[in-house]
């Protein structure tokens, strides 16, 4: 298999995980204000930090995904 023809199975997943990512993260935020949670009660339980990091982390991996689609780590 060809690094071309790599690139043209990992890229979809790579867009598909990213919306799923955003996803997580925003459906996280929208459930701790449909409880009434404020600002400090998302960051106390951890809920707003955990966005950020997922957040990272996956904007991370799919720009190394990416570009370098036989990489372990992406």
């Amino acid at each position: 298999m060809t690094v071309r023809d790599r690139q043209a199975l990992i890229r979809p997943l790579v867009v598909a995980l990213g919306f799923l990512v955003c996803g997580a993260v925003v459906a996280s935020v929208a459930l701790c204000w449909s409880v009434g949670w404020g600002w400090q009660d998302a960051l106390e339980t951890f809920v707003l930090t955990n966005c950020l990091m997922g957040a990272s982390f996956g904007l991370c991996g799919a720009v190394i995904a990416w570009h370098r689609p036989a990489n372990p780590i992406g």
